[in-house]
């Protein structure tokens, strides 16, 4: 059985957001019978990572069994990998059993790939993809408020509610229908500070989950705005191609 197309790219996405969220540097992509493999690395390491994303599951379901799992543990001790990720759409108990008695990471397509991420490490890979973004949008990282391009030094604030958001109308508080409930302007009209300062909010709240969101949305949107080829759209075409 094949995925659809469809939801092989939502497991390509996984990957992506995956390896730009822990910071991995891809080697070679690769096309194999059922399956896409992704090698990577770690920034100043040689240690080689292998992140193996299932195409073709081999039950009629639709999931991944104890036999495509016992093909990567045969593949794993062919080769020098000093971790290893399977990715898939869904996992038999008994294959998820094996990959854990294995040390094999696995994700479902319903996974939250930003949980993956060691808590301890969500903040400085925000910094680091707020800078990543600033670069491509803007051509350069902003020293301070004023120079960001979406600051808007001015908002304004809206008359209709007296800066409240809400207005009464029969008794009732409603929302605002000319600021739409905000009542001032935001401070910036860049989606990407925006999240910055929402970043910076939750990690002094200590709010972890929400960091978590933080990130995973800049993710995206550094995976919507980059020049660089992404992973995703590599995979595509290999599967396309063969």
């Amino acid at each position: 059985m094949n995925y659809t197309r469809q939801t092989v790219h939502s497991l390509a996405e996984t990957a992506e957001v995956l390896v730009r969220g822990r910071g991995y540097q891809i080697k070679t992509v690769e096309k194999n019978d059922n399956c896409v493999d992704v090698i990577s690395t770690l920034p100043k390491s040689k240690d080689e990572i292998l992140i193996r994303i299932i195409t073709e599951p081999n039950l009629d379901s639709g999931t991944i069994g104890k036999q495509l799992v016992e093909e990567m543990q045969e593949h794993l001790e062919e080769e020098d990998y000093a971790k290893a990720i399977l990715i898939g759409k869904s996992f038999t108990a008994g294959a998820r059993s094996d990959m854990k008695q294995e040390d094999i990471e696995f994700i479902n397509k319903e996974g939250n790939t930003i949980n993956m991420i060691n808590p301890l490490k969500l903040y400085p890979r925000i910094q680091t993809a707020v800078d990543n973004l600033c670069k491509t949008r803007c051509g350069k990282i902003p020293k301070s408020e004023k120079q960001c391009k979406g600051y808007n030094p001015n908002p304004k604030k809206c008359p209709t509610c007296n800066e409240t958001g809400t207005i009464k109308k029969k008794g009732r508080e409603n929302k605002c229908p000319e600021c739409k409930g905000k009542a001032i302007e935001p401070r910036y009209t860049c989606d990407i500070r925006l999240l910055s300062d929402n970043a910076d909010f939750h990690l002094k709240k200590g709010w972890t989950t929400l960091l978590k969101n933080d990130l995973e949305q800049l993710l995206k949107l550094q995976t919507k705005i980059t020049t660089k080829p992404k992973l995703s759209e590599k995979i595509m075409k290999i599967l396309t191609n063969n």
